[in-house]
């Protein structure tokens, strides 16, 4: 059974809602769609997605910056492995004047979905009754390419933000208005994100070829401060994630190599995997020694690390690259998205019952079934 979502246009920016199986994908269009899923709760076993039902309309809710917009539903017209009368799905066909690159829910609850886009705009939207809670215009001076919810800080109300020439913003998304804080340590486009909850540190890649480590312990007085920075590298740091209980830093580079760093020792790594025939767009951890990958050559692959080792191949989107990987909301399957305009999911239950015995067997057909 195929289980796929098919947008009215290339998808850049992808979230899956943390308690429901609700999915957020930004387009490259500036439009913003909403998928409601049922392959997890058996609403549908067609392969097809469902519309969230919002209702044509609802009012604004929010700050002073708030705008009199709201999702405006229509209809997106059907394709392969859908319902007979085609797809509909939830959209705000003008979300953002370009791009909508990046998307996020924010808090355990999912309550307030972020938008950021190419026109330099963040955005908040409720999650909930489908109107514009407030919005930003000019909240970067570039374009705007990353979005991480910092769920252990104030209960979820804040976000950092990446733009394409290197600068971070700290927002609460309960309020919008101006950053809590900003600071500006690559001299290039920041690619990707992850929080260290413990620590309460932020970690950064950039195209600049360096990973950065940011403080936020003083989170009462909204300031980011700079701990250290990585040594130059000649390639593009373009994904990463955190794993081995935060002892160790994995990042895909662009020339299909996964870096390692020890925690705290941030100038040189301390590991290289090299295996990726093309680019490590981005990486999505499954737990503390297993990885997924996703490629510029549009496989899904998962890697167990120290050792490293290649365990297999999860699916593909025929040669695009894939560039957004996500969590479905109760972890039974991993959503990606590439530049054909579909959102595929893979189911991860068979995966994580034999995850010991593929290990183990050098197999690397194991994963061809998902």
């Amino acid at each position: 059974m195929k289980r796929e979502l098919r947008c009215s246009a290339q998808v850049v920016g992808l979230a899956l809602h943390p308690a429901a199986p609700v999915c957020a994908a930004g387009l490259v269009d500036g439009a913003l769609e909403l998928w409601r899923f049922g392959w997890t709760t058996g609403e549908r076993e067609d392969g097809a997605g469902k519309a969230i039902d919002h209702g044509s309309s609802s009012s604004s809710k929010g700050s002073s910056s708030s705008s009199s917009s709201s999702f405006a539903c229509s209809s997106a017209p059907g394709g392969e492995g859908g319902s007979p009368g085609g797809k509909v799905t939830v959209k705000v066909p003008a979300a953002h004047t370009d791009s909508t690159r990046v998307v996020a829910f924010c808090g355990r609850d999912g309550a307030r979905l972020v938008t950021g886009s190419a026109d330099r705009a963040v955005k908040c939207w409720d999650a909930g009754t489908a109107a514009l809670s407030w919005e930003v215009i000019g909240a970067h001076e570039n374009a705007v390419n990353c979005l991480l919810p910092l769920e252990s800080v104030a209960d979820g109300a804040m976000l950092v933000s990446g733009d394409e020439e290197g600068e971070i913003k700290l927002w609460d998304v309960r309020v919008g208005g101006k950053p809590l804080a900003t600071v500006k340590q690559h001299d290039d486009y920041i690619s990707d994100m992850a929080f260290d909850e413990k620590r309460k540190t932020l970690l950064s890649t950039s195209g600049d070829g360096m990973l950065s480590a940011f403080d936020l312990r003083a989170t009462s007085k909204a300031k980011l401060k700079h701990k250290a920075t990585s040594d130059k590298h000649d390639e593009d740091l373009l994904s990463l994630v955190v794993i081995k209980n935060g002892s160790k830093v994995v990042v895909g580079t662009q020339n299909g190599v996964l870096d390692f760093w020890n925690w705290g020792e941030w100038g040189d790594i301390a590991d290289r995997f090299p295996g990726h025939p093309e680019s490590i767009d981005s990486i999505l951890k499954i737990d503390e020694s297993t990885i997924c990958t996703g490629s510029s050559d549009g496989i899904l692959r998962i890697i167990n690390v120290y050792p490293h080792k290649l365990l297999g191949v999860m699916g593909d989107h025929t040669d695009f690259p894939i560039e957004r990987l996500a969590w479905s909301h109760d972890r039974t399957m991993i959503a990606s998205a590439s530049h054909d305009a579909v959102i595929r999911f893979w189911d991860t239950s068979a995966a994580a019952k034999r995850m010991k015995k593929s290990r183990d067997a050098d197999d690397d057909d194991f994963y061809a079934d998902m």
